[in-house]
């Protein structure tokens, strides 16, 4: 699972993990796992996303191919 702490966005922008929670509406499916996270530039915007997307990587516009979040530090 994604651990709690600050976490760097391929883009730039920072965010801190808060937890994770499992959505109810999928079952015990670990691929429904949601990232509950909180933005640290937009005054604190609380989003979530699946574990599988926030872990994974994604291709800059640049060819560069980067993890979507960067762990920092907790």
């Amino acid at each position: 699972m994604t651990r709690p702490g600050v976490y760097r966005h391929f883009r730039g922008d920072m965010y801190r993990v808060l937890f994770t929670a499992r959505n109810t509406t999928s079952g015990v499916d670990y691929a429904q796992h949601m990232v509950v996270y909180v933005s640290l530039y937009t005054g604190g915007t609380v989003s979530c996303r699946e574990v599988l997307e926030f872990n994974d990587y994604v291709t800059t516009e640049g060819g560069e191919k980067v993890k979507r979040f960067e762990f920092q530090h907790i």
